[in-house]
Protein backbone atom coordinates (compact mmCIF):
# COMPACT_ATOMS: atom_id res chain seq x y z
CA UNK A 1 0.00 0.00 0.00
CA UNK A 2 2.93 2.30 -0.65
CA UNK A 3 3.60 3.00 3.03
CA UNK A 4 -0.04 3.91 3.75
CA UNK A 5 -0.44 1.04 6.22
CA UNK A 6 1.48 -1.35 8.44
CA UNK A 7 1.01 -5.13 8.39
CA UNK A 8 -1.55 -6.30 10.95
CA UNK A 9 -0.14 -8.95 13.25
CA UNK A 10 -2.83 -8.88 15.94
CA UNK A 11 -6.33 -7.46 16.26
CA UNK A 12 -4.91 -4.35 17.96
CA UNK A 13 -2.20 -2.06 16.69
CA UNK A 14 1.25 -1.91 18.22
CA UNK A 15 1.14 0.45 21.19
CA UNK A 16 -2.42 -0.44 22.23
CA UNK A 17 -2.70 -1.93 25.74
CA UNK A 18 -4.17 -5.15 24.31
CA UNK A 19 -1.30 -5.62 21.83
CA UNK A 20 1.14 -8.24 23.09
CA UNK A 21 4.86 -8.21 22.39
CA UNK A 22 4.80 -11.93 23.26
CA UNK A 23 2.84 -12.90 20.16
CA UNK A 24 4.75 -14.72 17.44
CA UNK A 25 3.94 -13.13 14.08
CA UNK A 26 3.55 -15.31 11.04
CA UNK A 27 6.29 -15.08 8.44
CA UNK A 28 5.97 -15.39 4.69
CA UNK A 29 6.80 -19.05 4.16
CA UNK A 30 4.95 -20.69 1.22
CA UNK A 31 6.62 -24.07 1.80
CA UNK A 32 5.49 -24.19 5.42
CA UNK A 33 2.00 -23.14 4.29
CA UNK A 34 1.91 -26.07 1.84
CA UNK A 35 3.05 -28.42 4.60
CA UNK A 36 0.33 -27.15 6.97
CA UNK A 37 -2.30 -27.52 4.24
CA UNK A 38 -1.20 -31.12 3.63
CA UNK A 39 -1.34 -31.86 7.38
CA UNK A 40 -4.86 -30.40 7.46
CA UNK A 41 -5.95 -32.77 4.68
CA UNK A 42 -5.55 -30.43 1.69
CA UNK A 43 -2.36 -31.64 -0.04
CA UNK A 44 -3.63 -30.26 -3.37
CA UNK A 45 -5.06 -27.08 -1.87
CA UNK A 46 -8.68 -26.07 -2.27
CA UNK A 47 -10.96 -23.42 -3.75
CA UNK A 48 -12.84 -20.81 -1.76
CA UNK A 49 -14.64 -17.51 -2.28
CA UNK A 50 -13.86 -14.11 -0.82
CA UNK A 51 -16.80 -11.73 -0.78
CA UNK A 52 -15.46 -8.22 -1.35
CA UNK A 53 -17.28 -4.86 -1.20
CA UNK A 54 -17.23 -2.55 -4.19
CA UNK A 55 -16.63 0.27 -1.67
CA UNK A 56 -17.42 1.17 1.91
CA UNK A 57 -16.35 -0.38 5.20
CA UNK A 58 -13.22 1.74 5.37
CA UNK A 59 -11.51 -0.33 2.68
CA UNK A 60 -9.00 1.79 0.78
CA UNK A 61 -8.75 -0.42 -2.29
CA UNK A 62 -10.82 -3.54 -1.65
CA UNK A 63 -10.37 -5.28 -4.99
CA UNK A 64 -6.64 -4.54 -5.33
CA UNK A 65 -5.98 -5.67 -1.77
CA UNK A 66 -7.88 -8.92 -2.30
CA UNK A 67 -6.18 -9.57 -5.63
CA UNK A 68 -2.85 -9.39 -3.78
CA UNK A 69 -4.09 -11.90 -1.20
CA UNK A 70 -5.49 -14.06 -4.00
CA UNK A 71 -2.07 -14.15 -5.70
CA UNK A 72 -0.26 -15.10 -2.49
CA UNK A 73 -2.73 -17.87 -1.68
CA UNK A 74 -2.54 -19.26 -5.22
CA UNK A 75 1.21 -19.73 -4.66
CA UNK A 76 0.40 -22.35 -1.99
CA UNK A 77 -2.50 -24.04 -3.81
CA UNK A 78 -5.49 -22.10 -2.49
CA UNK A 79 -7.62 -20.82 -5.34
CA UNK A 80 -9.64 -17.78 -4.34
CA UNK A 81 -12.63 -16.63 -6.34
CA UNK A 82 -13.37 -12.94 -5.73
CA UNK A 83 -17.02 -11.97 -5.61
CA UNK A 84 -17.51 -8.20 -5.58
CA UNK A 85 -20.87 -6.98 -4.27
CA UNK A 86 -22.43 -3.77 -2.99
CA UNK A 87 -21.62 -2.92 0.66
CA UNK A 88 -25.11 -3.24 2.19
CA UNK A 89 -25.74 -6.50 0.32
CA UNK A 90 -22.47 -7.85 1.70
CA UNK A 91 -23.42 -6.91 5.27
CA UNK A 92 -26.88 -8.46 4.94
CA UNK A 93 -25.40 -11.68 3.54
CA UNK A 94 -22.74 -11.79 6.26
CA UNK A 95 -25.19 -11.28 9.12
CA UNK A 96 -27.73 -13.77 7.79
CA UNK A 97 -25.26 -16.65 7.85
CA UNK A 98 -23.26 -18.64 5.39
CA UNK A 99 -24.58 -19.00 1.86
CA UNK A 100 -25.39 -22.61 1.07
CA UNK A 101 -24.38 -22.47 -2.59
CA UNK A 102 -20.65 -21.77 -2.17
CA UNK A 103 -17.78 -22.09 0.24
CA UNK A 104 -17.04 -18.61 1.59
CA UNK A 105 -13.62 -18.34 3.18
CA UNK A 106 -13.72 -14.62 3.90
CA UNK A 107 -15.99 -11.63 4.01
CA UNK A 108 -13.89 -8.54 3.48
CA UNK A 109 -15.52 -6.18 5.92
CA UNK A 110 -14.14 -3.85 8.53
CA UNK A 111 -15.74 -4.23 11.91
CA UNK A 112 -14.62 -2.45 15.08
CA UNK A 113 -11.94 -4.27 17.01
CA UNK A 114 -11.55 -1.91 19.95
CA UNK A 115 -14.07 -3.70 22.10
CA UNK A 116 -13.58 -6.71 24.34
CA UNK A 117 -16.50 -8.39 22.58
CA UNK A 118 -14.45 -8.49 19.35
CA UNK A 119 -12.33 -11.26 20.88
CA UNK A 120 -15.32 -13.44 21.70
CA UNK A 121 -17.28 -12.69 18.51
CA UNK A 122 -14.53 -13.67 16.08
CA UNK A 123 -12.27 -16.15 17.85
CA UNK A 124 -14.07 -17.82 20.77
CA UNK A 125 -15.23 -21.40 20.34
CA UNK A 126 -18.86 -20.44 20.88
CA UNK A 127 -19.62 -17.13 19.23
CA UNK A 128 -22.38 -15.05 20.81
CA UNK A 129 -24.02 -14.62 17.39
CA UNK A 130 -26.52 -17.30 16.31
CA UNK A 131 -25.04 -17.60 12.81
CA UNK A 132 -21.47 -17.39 14.12
CA UNK A 133 -18.83 -14.90 13.18
CA UNK A 134 -15.97 -17.29 13.95
CA UNK A 135 -15.72 -18.09 10.23
CA UNK A 136 -12.57 -20.14 10.58
CA UNK A 137 -13.95 -22.30 13.37
CA UNK A 138 -11.01 -21.36 15.60
CA UNK A 139 -11.05 -23.22 18.91
CA UNK A 140 -8.50 -22.98 21.68
CA UNK A 141 -9.48 -23.81 25.30
CA UNK A 142 -6.74 -21.57 26.79
CA UNK A 143 -7.94 -18.67 24.65
CA UNK A 144 -11.60 -19.31 25.55
CA UNK A 145 -10.74 -19.31 29.25
CA UNK A 146 -8.99 -15.93 28.95
CA UNK A 147 -11.92 -14.45 27.02
CA UNK A 148 -14.49 -15.78 29.48
CA UNK A 149 -12.55 -14.24 32.36
CA UNK A 150 -12.09 -10.93 30.50
CA UNK A 151 -15.76 -10.58 29.62
CA UNK A 152 -16.80 -11.42 33.20
CA UNK A 153 -14.42 -8.89 34.73
CA UNK A 154 -15.43 -5.37 35.71
CA UNK A 155 -11.84 -4.43 36.56
CA UNK A 156 -10.32 -2.56 33.57
CA UNK A 157 -6.73 -3.45 34.56
CA UNK A 158 -7.55 -7.15 34.86
CA UNK A 159 -9.50 -7.10 31.60
CA UNK A 160 -6.59 -5.38 29.82
CA UNK A 161 -4.10 -7.98 31.10
CA UNK A 162 -6.35 -10.86 29.98
CA UNK A 163 -6.96 -9.37 26.50
CA UNK A 164 -3.23 -8.76 26.12
CA UNK A 165 -2.65 -12.46 26.75
CA UNK A 166 -5.42 -13.38 24.31
CA UNK A 167 -3.79 -11.21 21.63
CA UNK A 168 -0.55 -13.16 22.01
CA UNK A 169 -2.44 -16.40 21.36
CA UNK A 170 -4.21 -15.08 18.28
Amino acid sequence: LGGAAAPATQPMYKGHAWFSDKGEPYTYDPEKAKQLLAEAGYPDGFTTTFVVPTSGSGNMWPMQMNEYIQKNLKDVGINVKLESIEWQTLLTQFLSGFPKDKEVGAYNISLPTISPSFYSQFFATSSIFPNGINLGGYSNPAYDELINKATASFDPAEQTALLNQASAII
